[in-house]
C-alpha cells in the first residue's frame, strides 16, 4: 500500500496534506472530487486490511499513520466524506457506512497518540 500512496497519481495529494494545516483547500483547483475520493478509498482499503487482520495493525500504524491522521483531519476530506455519505440512500446506509472503517482507524490513531488534528498542525 505504501508504493500505491507514494505513487505518482497521488504524490501530490499527499503531500498536500502532508505539508498543510487542516484547512488546505484540495478541492477546486488543486484537485478534483474524484482524486480525492480515490486517495480516500486506499485509506479505506488500508483500515479494512488492519480490521481483518490485526497481525498487520502495528505494521499499519508504522507506515500509514500520519497519512491517516492527515487525511482525515483535512476539511476538504472531510466535505467529500459527508456528501458521500449525504448521496447514499441505499437502504443499508447507516451513518458512517461510507468511509466508515478509515474514520475509526484515523479516530484510534489520534487517540492513541493522544493527540487532535490541530495538534497535528503545529507539527
Amino acid at each position: 500500500m505504501r508504493s500505491v500512496l507514494d505513487a505518482d497519481k497521488y504524490k501530490k495529494i499527499t503531500r498536500a496534506i502532508q505539508e498543510h494545516d487542516q484547512k488546505y483547500k484540495l478541492l477546486g483547483s488543486a484537485f478534483r472530487d474524484t482524486e480525492v475520493e480515490a486517495y480516500i478509498g486506499n485509506l479505506e482499503d488500508i483500515a479494512l486490511l488492519v480490521k481483518e487482520s490485526p497481525l498487520l495493525s502495528d505494521m499499519a500504524y508504522d507506515h500509514f499513520s500520519y497519512d491517516v491522521e492527515k487525511a482525515w483531519c483535512n476539511q476538504d476530506i472531510q466535505k467529500v466524506i459527508t456528501d458521500a455519505r449525504r448521496a447514499d440512500k441505499s437502504a443499508a446506509a447507516s451513518a458512517d457506512a461510507i468511509y466508515g472503517e478509515f474514520e475509526r482507524l484515523a479516530r484510534s490513531y489520534l487517540a492513541r497518540e493522544q493527540q487532535t488534528c490541530n495538534d497535528l498542525d503545529k507539527q
